[in-house]
């Protein structure tokens, strides 16, 4: 078999593995909650209730300015909101 041919299968064998690892090596990382499936108690969480742990996520997260309006972190030294447009209020430096 020339050499071009075991190149070529090696690269499909390699492709064929990125592929199929992400699939078969799942593993949680370390404080990472449980699959919904595999939790014993679940409830319907509403998309506000999604909304707003996000927004306090990225407040907790940011460095610099966050929109009030919808959450985005535009740049340092932005006017207005890069996502929804709106103005941007300077914060409190506490």
């Amino acid at each position: 078999m020339p050499l071009s041919a075991w190149i070529g299968v090696a690269l499909a064998v390699a492709a064929f593995a990125y592929v199929l690892y992400p699939l078969l090596a799942y593993r949680r990382a370390p404080g990472s909650p449980r699959p919904a499936a595999a939790t014993s108690t679940s409830r319907e969480v509403s998309d506000d209730e999604i909304e707003a742990a996000i927004r306090s996520y990225r407040a907790r997260e940011s460095s610099g300015v966050t929109c009030a309006s919808c959450g985005a972190r535009p740049e340092a030294d932005a006017l207005f909101c890069s996502s929804c447009g709106r103005r941007l209020v300077a914060a409190d430096p506490s």
